[in-house]
């Protein structure tokens, strides 16, 4: 009779240890869950702000008659290009990212980021640019990401957009 108690007690005690291992695993698999969606949502949170500088930049250029200002901003690390892209127009410049890119030809994007499938949002609407002058040496015209992208934004008297160079 003593035996069967101690088998009894130490079952017990087997499947405690069993049930707190399985609630730790559970817990540290919602920690690592909840870690990745947020640095996915700063992510898009700093994309989105890259997006809304850029075009309060543009936006003060394009109200001076003329003006010539630099614009640079953070961007996360998974977004390799910032890119421009004037798709009535054959690529001469970097065909593969012009390729991915032409995906989104019927939408009316301004800007977009390389590589799509690792951006929050692939393309944005960015007013008041003269995308056909931004495109005509490099089409699409894209700036590397190093940590942050920067850009020349100019408008000259006479003219309606601005420039991105």
């Amino acid at each position: 009779l003593s035996m069967k108690r101690g088998k009894k007690a130490q079952i017990e005690l087997s499947f405690s240890m069993i049930f707190s291992i399985l609630l730790i695993i559970a817990f540290v698999a919602v920690a690592f869950y909840a870690i990745s969606y947020f640095l996915h949502l700063r992510n898009c949170t700093q994309e989105g702000m890259f997006v809304s500088d850029l075009q309060e930049s543009v936006n003060s250029v394009w109200t001076a008659s003329s003006k010539n200002a630099d614009f640079s901003a953070p961007l996360p690390s998974n977004i390799k290009y910032v890119c421009f892209a004037d798709f009535s127009r054959q690529a001469n410049n970097l065909q593969e990212v012009y390729d991915e890119l032409k995906i989104y030809k019927g939408e009316e994007a301004r800007i977009y980021f390389y590589p799509t499938r690792k951006a929050c949002n692939r393309y944005y609407k960015l007013q008041h640019v003269n995308i056909t002058e931004i495109t005509i040496q490099k089409n699409p015209y894209c700036v590397e990401n190093t940590g942050k992208a920067s850009f020349n934004l100019s408008k000259d008297k006479f003219e309606a957009l601005v420039k991105i160079k």
